[in-house]
């Protein structure tokens, strides 16, 4: 009788649309009554159906409205609505749904709002939670999840740990990983094959293949089963580890085993051969693909042609990106980019022009991407009323500049954040600075899967295209007289544990060139002797690869490394940080192109704090200058080189130039910048000549 007395009608779908979008609507900050109002208006008395108020908690999360899916779901508590679902179901939709929206704090907001209202939760809310700051890669946040559900004495189930491990693998926690891997065995928690696969994953993005292969083994030893996702993990492992050969004998173990190997699995072995250097091989695996009818898909492509990018085989890079065409009429920048990288490495200027001017107008032209006009006011406007500093915007390239206190994926959020408030298009990360480096930050407006500008910026970057000018102080006699130069070149390795990463000049990393140019050399004034632990030296530095702490490891490496740098630097740390508080490493100039063809330079002066640091140093002059050490010696030699190739550019540029627009094979190309000449084609040849090239 008491169910019958509050039993309520169902309200149709289309009343639950449109509570929908008010909320949605809301301007401003939504408050209770404002969501009691709408609720009393197109509900009445009725009860939402289950799956239609799903739906409506849903889209609130996925459009980041929180504030609004809290007011709601405790509105929908105040009514009583449980003739549709409980309390705890209600909330573990809604923090599900603010997971896949990407806002793993507001899904926090809603499970810490909710237990607030003493709301009684199970172990499926938890769970959700958990995976939400999974997919926000902040693992610390779902292990303290873990353990308020340790706390309060709650079941914590296979699902639960696998979020969990999956949240490690995404934080790259390979050891955490395995820790929670422990803890259920000690626990008599059953694992699973997702249970499995997410550990052999964190160890291979740890790369740590020789634990993954160990826990693959275990696995085997064990009832788990052993399917595809396991195997293509233990692939991919393997290929991080640099154990091709390994790599194609597990794919060989699935065929002998009778288990399915899909895209998943080749795109992983063709990685693995690439980063072994063995191209044939993963040729010959897109050949094996084709053969046994397996799908081949863009990360398969994009492989292979990485793979003929490390060999140095642009011929081969132009035939897969042709195929890579036929089958997928939208591919991405960062394919574009390597076969434009591997045209540049091979000297072939024209070929890598040509492709990436065409590939561009085919953007402009097609029905891909919905370039939507933005109003460069607006977007400033926007972004300045957040306390960012706008250097320049123009044609998708946003230049900010950057504080030395502030992570580049903040200040991108931040960006994104408020243009979203605003209205204003999607932004992309295409470069980034260490935290502690302040100066010229680019980005990109507009997402690169929409938008024809951004996936334009976005290519130059992957392919060395924009030219960065640095500004940075480091350590030691100087290496040559003002105004030279010098070209480092050291193979640079990446290790890390998802923190943190650390970055060393090895025989097996990746190549790495960085141009130095000597501007001025100090010492400190209160020094009256002359040690080298008291000279400095001023530098202009830009990297002509883009490697992790590219320009700190190679100075190091060269003995002089940089002032108060606390990864790489000297034992004086404390001493230097007296009176250079932060990193002396500052970006000053980036240099690229706009999809119109446009030379967009933003610039930014050293910030004040590493002013006040160089006003601290007595600059030492021309004549004092001490003798140079075994780089100075080389630097003279390589100093002398540039000069003959900026005379090169100076007497030949302009006679290559004409020559390209007259007839260099661009036939009916469109003719933008300087003399008719493509945009890309002006970059390139600059680029050809040197970095000493005007």
């Amino acid at each position: 009788a008491r169910r019958r007395a509050v039993a309520r009608p169902l309200v149709p779908a289309h009343m639950v649309e449109q509570l929908a979008q008010e909320l949605l609507g809301f301007k401003g900050e939504a408050t209770a009554e404002l969501v009691a109002s709408s609720v009393r208006r197109h509900l009445g008395q009725a009860t939402p159906d289950r799956a239609v108020l799903f739906g409506l908690l849903n889209k609130l999360g996925r459009a980041g409205r929180a504030q609004e899916l809290v007011l709601l779901l405790q509105c929908l508590q105040q009514r009583g609505v449980r003739g549709a679902c409980s309390d705890a179901a209600l909330t573990c939709v809604g923090v599900t749904a603010c997971g896949k929206g990407g806002d793993w704090r507001r899904a926090l907001v809603v499970l810490g709002t909710m237990l607030a209202n003493q709301v009684e939760m199970d172990n499926a809310v938890y769970t959700a939670a958990v995976s939400a700051c999974g997919k926000g890669c902040v693992w610390e946040q779902s292990l303290v999840l873990l353990g308020d559900m340790a706390r309060s004495c709650m079941t914590i189930d296979t699902p639960t740990y696998n979020a969990a491990i999956s949240a490690c693998e995404k934080g790259i926690q390979w050891a955490r990983g395995l820790q929670l891997l422990s803890e259920m065995t000690a626990s008599h928690v059953e694992m699973d094959t997702i249970t499995c696969s997410a550990a052999i994953s964190a160890c291979e993005k740890g790369e740590q293949w020789a634990e993954a292969m160990f826990l693959f083994a275990e696995m085997a030893a064990t009832s788990v089963e052993v399917g595809s996702i396991t195997y293509s993990a233990a692939v991919a492992a393997c290929g991080k580890g640099g154990q091709w050969a390994r790599a194609l004998s597990l794919l060989g173990e699935m065929a002998s085993a009778f288990v399915e190997r899909t895209t998943v699995t080749f795109s992983a072995a063709v990685n693995a051969c690439g980063k072994g250097g063995q191209w044939p091989l993963a040729l010959d695996l897109l050949g094996e693909m084709a053969n046994g009818h397996v799908d081949v898909n863009e990360i398969t492509y994009g492989a292979a042609i990485s793979a003929c990018e490390h060999g140095q085989c642009w011929q081969h890079c132009l035939a897969l990106y042709g195929e890579y065409r036929l089958n997928f009429p939208a591919p991405s920048a960062m394919e574009l980019a390597s076969v434009v990288n591997s045209c540049r490495e091979a000297s072939v200027w024209v070929v890598a022009c040509t492709l990436l001017d065409r590939e561009l107008r085919r953007w402009l032209e097609g029905d891909r991407f919905d370039d939507r006009p933005t109003s460069d006011e607006s977007v400033r406007t926007a972004l300045q009323q957040e306390g960012l500093n706008v250097l320049l915007q123009w044609g998708g390239v946003l230049a900010l500049l950057k504080p030395g206190d502030v992570s580049t994926n903040m200040l991108e959020e931040q960006v994104r954040r408020s243009l979203r408030s605003s209205g204003g298009p999607d932004v992309t990360q295409v470069s980034r600075l260490d935290f502690v480096t302040s100066g010229v930050l680019v980005l990109a407006l507009g997402h690169p899967r929409l938008s024809a500008s951004a996936n334009f910026v976005q290519a130059q970057f992957a392919a060395r295209l924009v030219v960065k000018t640095y500004h940075c102080l480091c350590i030691g006699k100087c290496i040559g007289d003002l105004g030279s130069t010098v070209l480092r070149s050291a193979p640079l390795d990446i290790t890390g544990d998802g923190t943190s990463c650390r970055t060393s000049v090895s025989q097996f990393g990746r190549e790495a060139f960085t141009w130095l140019r000597v501007k001025a050399c100090y010492r400190l004034d209160q020094s009256p002797g002359m040690l080298d632990d008291n000279i400095f030296i001023f530098l202009e530095v830009r990297p002509i690869t883009g490697r992790t702490h590219q320009i700190r490891v190679h100075l190091a490496s060269l003995g002089k490394p940089l002032v108060s740098d606390s990864f790489y630097g000297t034992q004086e740390l404390e001493a230097e940080r007296q009176w250079c508080p932060r990193l002396f490493l500052h970006c000053s100039r980036a240099t690229l192109r706009s999809a119109d063809g446009r030379v967009c330079c933003a610039e930014a002066a050293l910030s004040s704090d590493l002013v006040a640091a160089l006003r601290t140093l007595k600059k030492i002059e021309s004549e004092e200058m001490l003798d140079f050490d075994g780089v100075g010696n080389i630097s003279r030699r390589i100093s002398k080189h540039w000069q003959q190739q900026e005379q090169i550019a100076e007497t030949h540029l302009p006679r290559v130039l004409r020559q390209v627009a007259d007839g260099a094979g661009f036939g009916s190309e469109p003719r933008r910048a300087r003399g008719g000449v493509s945009a890309s084609m002006c970059l390139w040849l600059q680029s050809a000549i040197g970095m000493g090239a005007t």
